[in-house]
């Protein structure tokens, strides 16, 4: 993956057709993507040495959930500064409540696309 562009996303999602529908989208757009479908899959992904430009984090996943991830994330001083958009369905969540998770941004499922590139743009 050329991570030299600053366009590098990963998408952890663990629903299959939400995941490779935001990896379509993005790619078609220019970023180069790579996806896991949950916490733990996206944590060794990182720790192999990726470094995205963004992180779309579902919260609702399976092994390590977002909350996780986050915590863990802003743990790791070579991955505390990676900016994170949480990408969720829960009724509960807000911008400001993403914020104080430590979120950069905020995406309610069903995502329409041009809120998707206009959220991935802002931090790519």
């Amino acid at each position: 993956m050329d991570q030299s562009s600053g366009k590098a996303v990963l998408i952890i999602e663990d629903n299959d057709v939400t995941r490779e529908g935001l990896a379509v989208i993005l790619t078609q757009h220019g970023y180069h993507v790579l996806t896991a479908g949950d916490g733990r899959m996206a944590w060794e992904v990182l720790r192999a040495g990726l470094r995205p430009a963004l992180i779309l984090l579902d919260m609702l996943l399976p092994e390590k959930d977002g909350w996780s991830f986050i915590k863990d994330l802003r743990a790791d001083p070579d991955l505390t500064g990676t900016p994170v958009v949480v990408v969720t369905a829960l009724p509960v969540a807000s911008a400001e409540w993403s914020e104080s998770l430590g979120a950069v941004g905020f995406l309610r499922k069903p995502i329409e696309t041009e809120e998707l590139l206009k959220e991935v743009s802002r931090h790519c």
